[in-house]
């Protein structure tokens, strides 16, 4: 399935927003075709989610939390990814799948912007927020003031 950005005028209608957009348009055959609609997500908001994650690790406590600083030190680049995919987990945004011995585990859900809204990302970074605090030990308010030095 083929996705398009469509931009809504004042009179109602809807037009593509970008060349590629058109061009695919401009290939469909009359009939009706079925829209889902959503925000397009924020690129800056996938970038603070990351910004909070790095913050985090790069603050944490060695002596309450040696898995997450030694993971941090041995990998910069992966270790926030690992670590909001934990948080994922610990605040319940996980799809839930069934294993060989018949036991049930939990995924993270992506947070890739062709698999989630930016409605419910949000979610995602208010409470990404919160357990980052936690971690610290700090105030969400500290929390907000600070991370953004990491982006």
């Amino acid at each position: 399935m083929k996705k398009i950005i469509l931009v809504k005028r004042d009179d109602g209608s809807f037009v593509p927003a970008y060349t590629e957009d058109k061009e695919i348009c401009d290939k469909m055959k009359p009939g009706e075709y079925m829209m889902k609609y959503c925000k397009p997500r924020n690129p800056r908001a996938h970038a603070l989610a990351f910004a909070m994650a790095r913050c985090t690790l790069e603050n944490m406590p060695e002596d309450r939390y040696p898995f997450w600083v030694e993971l941090y030190r041995a990998n910069k680049h992966r270790a926030p990814y690992f670590f909001i995919k934990a948080l994922e987990l610990e605040i319940g945004e996980a799809d839930p799948y069934q294993r060989p011995d018949g036991s049930i585990g939990m995924i993270p859900r992506s947070i890739a912007f062709e698999s989630m809204s930016e409605d419910e990302f949000a979610v995602i970074l208010d409470a990404l927020s919160r357990q980052c605090a936690k971690y610290l030990d700090i105030t969400e308010e500290e929390m907000r003031r600070n991370y953004i030095a990491y982006l």
